[in-house]
């Protein structure tokens, strides 16, 4: 529980302002709808997970392969993910399809 807490407020919301702010107004329904299973997915899989991980992995050994897990997604975010404030869904839309 306290995973899923933890990813609503912090991923997740991201993840969900970000796509939609990302694609293109003609494939925004679409591609929402494939992020948002993936997204569910992960989660799904994650919570399904957990308890055979801390019986085999420890808490511990759990933690640090979720832990490990979010470094990719960290440096793909500050690396290939441009700030949007300010900007309006036309000018992210311009900005992406450049």
């Amino acid at each position: 529980m306290c995973y899923v807490f933890c990813c609503a407020i912090s991923v997740c919301a991201v993840v969900w302002v970000l796509l939609s702010e990302m694609y293109p107004i003609r494939v925004r329904g679409v591609a929402m709808s494939i992020a948002g299973f993936s997204l569910w997915t992960g989660t799904y899989l994650v919570g399904q997970l957990t308890p055979w991980m801390l019986a085999n992995l420890t808490p511990a050994g759990t933690f640090f392969l979720f832990a490990a897990m979010c470094v990719p997604y960290m440096l793909l975010i500050w690396k290939a993910v441009p700030e949007m404030s300010g900007r309006t869904l036309e000018e992210i839309e311009q900005y992406w399809t450049r």
